[in-house]
């Protein structure tokens, strides 16, 4: 029986205050004789039960409740009765109307538990014990008990093991029931008993933890994923906080488990990756790992290695799943595993290697497995590992070996009767005889799969997809089309959504060679449902930068192919027309984004987070071609047609044409055939006797190419037979006519011929913009002949262009070209007259003077009440205050002017031209009895004394004096100029694709050409070691002419450099040391105005120029007006003899059309070169513009002289052509920590090779901080060491922050240390915090070396990473993500993203996951707090918690606390900033009325006073800050003086020996060892000079503080507009 915890004393009255007798013939009873009358009842029933006469109670309660029907206590003493006696019926009625009266009542919940307990209805006894515990907790301990008990009865628990948890507490109590509970299956009653025990009060965070977990299982049984989940985190969470690593385990595997099963196999990744930094750290991070507990078993890491393998080939992270592929077949190795298990892992890794294209290790693992499987006897195993290895033979075309093996997996399969694996099996074969085009057997082979198919729905469906795509292959569309038709049924019955999106595809591909109206609909419907599905696949692809995004573009072409053939069907040319224009732009998005702030990127074309289908309307595209001059030609290649569109400027399309393919061969074999044809004709006899230098980069999977066509060459003499008599065949139906026409002709007659008409009409060299598509990227459309076999560049200009997408950026690049060239005579015209022009533009001066120039635009009526005249002035207390216009009436003051100085000035009209605009009528002031009348402009300015020595000068500008000051002379030179580079030195091998490799040989073509090249434009050509990829980059940031003549690939757009000299790896280089993509192209703000691109070709290859040219693309969307590049390889001689007749007219001024025609026309006339494959492969990308080669070597010239003053100035200190600056402008507290950065970058640069100096610099810091806060200064003497004083970058830190030194008697080394004085721009403790940090990185050269790259950094962009660091670091829960706002930017930025993953973090999908080990979290702490160092507004709490307000930019978090001073005026005084000697930079500050010659209102007496006070504060301030500057001089050089002086006063001691120099005679003065030199006077007086100086650069600096400070508290008031 279950224990009872009611208590028979204590009785509880019903909620009724009297009731009734249940006789008719009872008389009625007072209220308080009713309640006794029912207490003697329930006494009497008490005591009866406790006499165990359960009869008489049960009598007597009966009695009493007659009574009171509703009284809780009677009604449970009657419940006890029932039970006691065994009526357990008549109990559970008992607590049904406990219940019903008082739900919330424990005691009925208990004792419907109780009956229900003895009538064997356990489950519902718990429920009702549960209730009963969730009401009331007071009795915890009993209801646990009967809870425990109920659980040994439904789970057979040993009595024993029950009386064991009786001592334990409640909640210990529930948890070990629920885990019997959930161990014996009982979930449903097991989430019921842990959700009670979560809801009791305790500290016991094991016992909370165990619940949590298992909670999470049970719901994870009942497919409660999500309520399992959250569990899951939980107990992470509760197991983190108490650093229980079992639990934190337990936890991750659980949880990463529901994310694989629900299909998120990225948050799956991310808890895998977080066991895995588990496991590191249990392992320890010392030398010797430490043993792994017990609970971390190998199964455990051998799943998990497993399980990341897999969910990163499911993502497309394909590197990092077979990383962890062979670590878990190293642990199965290693650990003997079941043989069951070997094979597996060598398949699972012979197949990820497959993915990639490694066939040959595929293979090899493949057999590994087979031998496994022969040994184990797993027929099974043998059939499909046999499939599996025909596969990866047919893959490299070894088709005999591919055969064979799947025919022995057949042979296996039939043996074992097994239709599923025969079904598999023959699959395979199908897929090996399509990839060898055997169609026919192909067919036969899916047949038999499909007979042998009986009842599995998806595979028939995929059985028919084969068979449809065998069919359509053989271009039987109808077989084809019923096999599709098939498949699609059974797909959209069956919810096969994947089988159902290839059906549509592959049906829309078939029906767009119908010629019936309806499928023609059909197939472009499909083709327009079917693209936005796969560019979503491809946004996501390349969103997750995984793999496979080849062949989804490769199907996005295919149906942008297919849409364009059914409309052009369906005559719909302006909409076929916006599909080709989407194709083309595919390529140009190839290049990945990187900064979204950017404008000069090829991502700002087109983001490539947005639809490829966000196609421009025909209205827009005609807007681009009206924006220029040049008739467009856009050309799209089908198989059975060529389609080509006339876009006419101020006509729009004015013509679509389709030609259709010859019957014999499609549209794009015979232009392929026909630009070959024009490549090598005669070309074969002559090659031999000229060079080409090979200066191509290995292409990726080249190795895999060759292996197929040794394979290809081991065909029968049987098949070489048939393809000559096929070709023979071919050849002779061919027209003996066409044979007759040059490839020139009919290339011509295929693509100009049917717009000729429109062509003639057009005036001489007229501008023609061809948009190739596809094989018309190879032809030379400017070399095409016409019938009167004249060129058709000698008719037109022709230049090209990818797409019309790019000329919008192209007619950008113009614009800003113009744009830059007006703002350069704008300046030059700002500069004349000694920079008065500039004055009058300056920001300050017109704000100034606005006001005065309105003020003197009195009015009558202020005139009329401003007349003084009648005031006596001999009858004033103060006759001065008469021309104040103290004495005037309130009316007349409130409209009263200022009183104007002598050097009040008038704004002029800002305007662009040189000449100085008159100044406005002076009003009669004297009149107006105002003290002090403007004075004119020109006496102002002193324009009167300026007299013109040159009025024209190189550079466009004009040179004058005066004879009242020195005028500013400022040569303004033009920015252009010529840049060669090429030739680069490289190491001896380097990484590429993964793989090592060697450079063959030094390109010496390529440093003739690149000195050559210079010689023509009397430049330097930057080659060799000097020739870097970041001098690359910023060379051609604002070169005009860039000349390019290196390794490089022209399909992956990569241009090859010297690797940079910081690089951190040792080693062979990687990739992005030396690699130049076209992303880092795409990404950099170019001015030129021609790139000639000659890098990428190989003689020992047919290289093309790439589809979408993609290298001459990315220098278009960087900035660059054209590109001169090679549609193929040409011999070295004929590239020498092109280039110097194209420099040649290009150093004469010339447009780069006419300069390549001239130098076409050379080479063609030299009978060597007459072959078109000499002179035809030359092509512009781009905008023909106008390049003077002559015009940019003067501006060179300028501004080499533009250096060498500048050298001059610097060496001298002084610039003697214009004057000092009064007023030196103050560096604001940003720019101070942007120059900051710049030194703290040398020093991380350079630490590798001066690790000392760092420590050194932190202890000189530690001592400076020190000292400004110490009161004793006197003893502190430090000497610099000689590793600090030769350091790179030590030395500029120190004297930026304000150290100076002094030498040490007579010698040069180990100065003394003179410490900065104040910390006025508060830069001591960022730069000690920076450097304090630096020491916790260098332990990791890539962090290292990230940072050193991302310095100097925009606050902003700091802002940003601390964020994402604070954020990472105090709320690991947050998961971060790449597409986030906040995220993206810096995750793009490769800047960014280097030190991001130098630190840790890695993308997985679209999340961004940090590696929490112990080195990285390490890292993360120190790269937050230098980052906050060198913040300007980021707290440095943020280190130690996460505060939401603290995040953000400044501007988005903060805002402005100044207040606005708008509406504050001084009238009476009139605060002015005037220039001074012509010099637009000297202003000074003056007050337009003397400080109390007016009588002002009280509003502007109380600001007065309040700006009296701020100035008497600040004088105070800053004389104090004086005195200090002197005293702490003292204090600091003095004890340096002492000394040495100390030396001279001691007493002379003569020591017994004394080491001297060596070679001295008897008749030599000996000189000791280490004899000091003494001062001479020279020397004395120079070190007491030096010191003064460094006293007086600090006075100075105060002084120049000061007025800097004194003028922006007057800057407010300075407010005439």
């Amino acid at each position: 029986m279950a224990k009872n915890f009611l208590t028979k004393g204590s009785v509880s009255l019903g909620s009724r205050h009297s009731a009734h007798s249940l006789t008719d013939a009872s008389d009625v009873i007072s209220e308080s004789e009713e309640i006794n009358q029912i207490r003697a009842l329930k006494e009497q029933g008490d005591e009866a039960f406790d006499h165990e006469n359960y009869t008489e109670a049960l009598r007597f309660y009966d009695e009493a409740l007659e009574m009171d029907n509703e009284n809780l206590d009677l009604l449970s003493c009657r419940a006890a009765v029932n039970i006691e006696s065994g009526d357990y019926i008549a109990a559970q009625k008992d607590a049904e109307l406990l219940i019903n009266i008082k739900s919330g009542y424990p005691q009925g919940h208990y004792i419907m538990g109780v009956a229900l307990e003895s009538l064997g209805q356990y489950k519902d006894a718990m429920g009702s014990f549960l209730q009963a515990l969730d009401c009331s907790d007071e009795n915890a301990d009993i209801l646990t008990d009967n809870i425990m008990a109920i659980a040994g009865h439904l789970c057979n628990v040993p009595q024993t093991v029950i009386q064991k948890f009786e001592e334990l507490d409640p909640y210990t109590k529930l948890s070990e029931v629920g885990a019997i509970l959930y161990v014996n299956k009982q979930h449903i009653l097991c989430i019921k008993v842990l959700n009670a025990a979560q809801k009791l009060e305790t500290n016991q965070q094991g016992i909370q933890m165990k619940i949590q977990l298992t909670l999470a299982n049970a719901h994870s049984v009942l497919k409660h994923t999500d309520l399992a989940i959250s569990l899951y985190q939980d107990c992470l969470t509760t197991a983190m906080s108490t650093h229980d690593s079992q639990y934190q385990t337990k936890s991750l595997v659980n949880i990463a488990s529901l994310f694989m099963e629900t299909g998120d196999t990225r948050q799956a990744v991310v808890y895998y990756e977080r066991l895995l930094d588990m496991e590191n750290e249990l392992r320890g991070d010392g030398e010797i790992a430490e043993p792994l507990p017990n609970f971390w078993t190998t199964d455990l890491q051998i799943a998990l290695h497993l399980n990341l393998s897999c969910a990163y080939k499911t993502i497309g992270n394909l590197k990092a799943s077979i990383r962890h592929a062979h670590i878990y077949l190293g642990l199965v190795n290693k650990h003997g595993h079941n043989i069951g298990e070997q094979s597996e892992s060598h398949r699972h890794v012979g197949m990820l290697h497959e993915v990639l294209k490694d066939y040959d290790t595929a293979i090899e693992h493949y057999k590994k497995c087979l031998a496994i499987h022969k040994h184990n006897g797993e027929q099974r195993g043998v059939a499909q590992t046999y499939g599996l290895i025909g596969c990866a033979y047919a893959a490299v075309h070894n088709w005999p070996f591919a055969i064979t093996c799947h025919e022995q997996s057949i042979s296996v399969a039939q043996k074992l009767n097994n239709t599923r694996l025969l079904t598999s099996t023959l699959e395979l074969l199908g897929n090996t005889l399509m990839l060898k085009t055997d169609y026919d057997q192909a067919i036969e082979i899916y047949g038999e799969m499909f007979q042998t198919i009986k009842s599995d729905l998806r595979d028939r469906a995929n059985c028919c997809c084969k068979l449809g795509k065998a069919f359509r292959a053989q271009k039987r569309y109808q077989y084809a089309l019923y096999y599709y038709d098939q498949a699609h049924t059974i797909a959209e019955d069956m919810e096969y959504s994947d089988i159902k999106d290839i059906c549509e595809y592959d049906m829309a591909c078939v029906m767009q060679h119908s010629t019936q109206m309806l499928e023609l609909e059909q197939a472009r419907k499909k083709f327009e449902r079917h693209i936005p599905v796969v560019e979503a696949k491809v946004k996501q692809l390349v969103e997750e930068e995984a793999a496979g995004i080849g062949e989804l573009k490769d199907q996005l072409a295919e149906c942008y192919d297919g849409i364009q053939k059914v409309l052009n069907k369906l005559g719909n040319g302006k909409e076929c027309l916006e599909y080709s224009e989407a194709y083309k732009r595919m390529f140009i998005t190839q290049v990945k984004r990187q900064d979204s702030h950017q404008p000069h990127n090829l991502s700002n074309l087109h983001s490539k987070h947005s639809h490829f289908s966000d196609m421009w309307p025909i209205d827009k595209i005609t807007r681009v071609v009206n924006q220029q001059n040049a008739l467009v030609l856009c050309y799209t290649v089908l198989p059975s047609n060529i389609l080509l569109w006339v876009l006419q400027p101020g006509r729009g399309l004015v013509r679509f044409y389709s030609s259709r393919a010859s019957k014999d061969k499609p549209c794009d074999q015979e232009i392929q055939e026909l630009c070959n044809e024009l490549r090598q004709k005669d070309a074969k006899s002559q090659n031999s006797d000229y060079g080409f230098e090979n200066r191509a980069l290995p292409l990726q999977g080249v190795d895999l190419e060759i292996v197929r066509q040794k394979n290809l060459q081991k065909s029968t003499d049987l098949q070489r037979e048939k393809y000559i008599k096929e070709l023979e065949v071919q050849i002779q139906a061919l027209d003996p006519q066409e044979l007759k026409k040059s490839p020139q002709k009919q290339l011509y007659n295929l693509l100009i011929a049917p717009v000729e008409d429109i062509l003639l009409k057009l005036e001489p060299n007229s501008n023609v913009l061809i948009i190739p598509d596809k094989q018309l990227y190879q032809c030379p459309f400017g070399m095409l002949e016409d019938w009167n076999r004249k060129l058709l560049c000698d008719k037109y200009t022709v230049t090209y262009l990818p797409s019309i997408y790019l000329l919008e950026r192209v007619t950008i690049n113009e614009l800003d070209h113009l744009r830059a060239h007006d703002d350069l005579e704008f300046e030059r015209a700002q500069s004349c007259l000694g920079g008065v022009n500039k004055l009058l533009m300056s920001r300050d001066l017109s704000k100034s003077v606005t006001g005065l120039h309105t003020a003197t635009d009195i009015g009558a009526e202020t005139r009329s009440n401003f007349d003084c005249d009648i005031i006596d002035p001999r009858r004033t207390s103060n006759p001065r205050l008469l021309k104040s216009g103290a004495l005037t009436t309130a009316d007349a003051l409130s409209h009263a002017i200022p009183a104007m100085s002598r050097e009040s000035t008038f704004i002029s009209i800002m305007t662009k031209s040189t000449s100085i605009p008159s100044p406005p009528v002076t009003p009669n002031i004297k009149a107006l009895k105002a003290p002090g009348s403007p004075t004119s402009m020109d006496r102002m300015l002193h324009t009167g004394s300026l007299s013109t020595l040159t009025t024209h000068t190189a550079t466009n500008t004009d040179i004058v004096s005066s004879t009242d000051g020195v005028t500013e002379f400022r040569q303004i030179s033009d920015p252009e100029r010529f840049v060669v580079i090429g030739n680069p030195e490289l190491p001896e091998r380097l990484l590429l694709h993964d793989s090592t490799w060697h450079p063959p040989f030094e390109l010496t073509e390529a440093q003739k050409e690149c000195s050559d090249i210079a010689s023509y434009g009397s430049v330097a050509a930057i080659s060799g070691d000097k020739a870097t990829k970041g001098r690359f980059l910023e060379e051609i940031k604002t070169a005009t002419v860039v000349h390019i003549a290196s390794y490089g690939c022209l399909k992956e757009g990569y241009i090859v450099m010297a690797p940079n000299p910081d690089r951190y790896e040792k080693g062979a280089p990687l990739e992005q040391s030396y690699l130049v993509t076209s992303e880092d192209i795409a990404n950099t703000k170019m001015c030129a105005k021609l790139v000639v691109l000659n890098c990428g070709w190989s003689p020992y290859r047919t290289d093309y120029i790439d589809n979408g040219l993609l290298l001459p693309s990315a220098f278009v969307a960087a900035g660059a007006q054209c590109v001169l590049t090679l549609l193929w390889t040409v011999p070295n001689v004929v590239l020498e003899k092109f280039y110097f007749h194209f420099y040649k007219v290009l150093l004469q001024g010339s447009l780069l059309s006419n300069a390549m025609t001239a130098a076409v026309k050379a080479v063609r006339e030299d009978e060597r070169y007459s072959s078109p494959f000499y002179w035809a492969a030359f092509a512009l990308v781009g905008k023909d513009t106008h390049v003077d080669l002559h015009h940019i070597q003067k501006a060179m010239l300028h501004q080499q002289i533009d250096e060498t003053e500048k050298t001059i100035i610097e060496k001298l200190r002084r610039d003697m052509l214009n004057p000092k600056p009064v007023t030196p402008q103050v560096v604001n507290r940003d720019a101070n920590m942007y120059t900051l950065m710049e030194k703290v970058a040398v020093l991380l640069c350079f630490h590798r090779e001066q690790p000392e100096v760092v420590p050194e610099l932190i202890e000189l810091l530690d001592n400076a901080l020190k000292l400004l806060h110490a009161e004793d200064t006197q003893n502190k003497i430090i000497n610099a060491s000689d590793s600090v004083i030769s350091s790179k970058g030590g030395l500029d830190v120190m004297n930026f922050l304000g150290f100076h030194f002094q030498a040490k008697g007579a010698q040069i080394h180990n100065p003394y240390i003179v410490f900065p004085h104040w910390n006025h721009d508060e830069l001591l403790l960022p730069a000690f915090v920076t450097l304090k940090a630096m020491t916790d990185v260098v332990d990791s050269p890539t962090c290292l070396h990230a940072l050193y790259k991302l310095l100097p950094a925009t606050q902003d962009t700091v802002a940003h990473l601390v964020d994402i660091l604070s954020i990472t670091k105090h709320a690991p829960e947050i998961q971060l993500k790449v597409t986030d706002l906040s995220i993206r930017p810096q995750w793009m930025q490769p800047t960014t993203k280097n030190l991001l993953t130098s630190i840790g973090f890695h993308q997985i999908g679209t999340l961004l996951n940090f590696n929490r080990v112990s080195v990285n979290r390490k890292l993360l702490d120190a790269c937050l707090r230098f980052l906050l160092a060198m913040s300007t507004y980021k707290s440095p709490v943020l280190m130690h918690k996460l505060d939401v307000g603290l995040l953000g930019t400044e501007g988005s978090t903060k805002a402005s606390t100044t207040p606005s001073t708008d509406d504050v005026k001084l009238p009476t005084l009139t605060p002015l900033i005037l220039p001074r000697s012509q010099t637009v930079d000297v202003i000074t500050l003056r007050m337009g009325t003397p400080w109390s010659c007016t009588v002002e209102k009280n509003d502007e007496m109380l600001e007065k006073m309040k700006l009296s006070r701020s100035k008497s504060d600040l004088t105070e301030e800053y004389r104090r800050h004086l005195i200090k500057a002197k005293t702490w001089h003292q204090q600091t050089v003095r004890p340096q003086a002492d000394e040495s002086l100390k030396k001279f006063l001691r007493p002379r001691s003569n020591p017994t020996k004394v080491k001297v120099v060596s070679g001295a005679t008897a008749s030599q003065t000996r000189t000791p060892v280490n004899k000091e030199p003494q001062l001479g006077i020279p020397q004395i007086d120079q070190r007491r000079d030096y010191a003064h100086y460094v006293l007086h650069q600090r006075v100075e600096d105060i002084g120049i503080r000061h007025r800097d400070a004194t003028r922006k508290l007057y800057l407010p008031y300075v407010h005439n507009t």
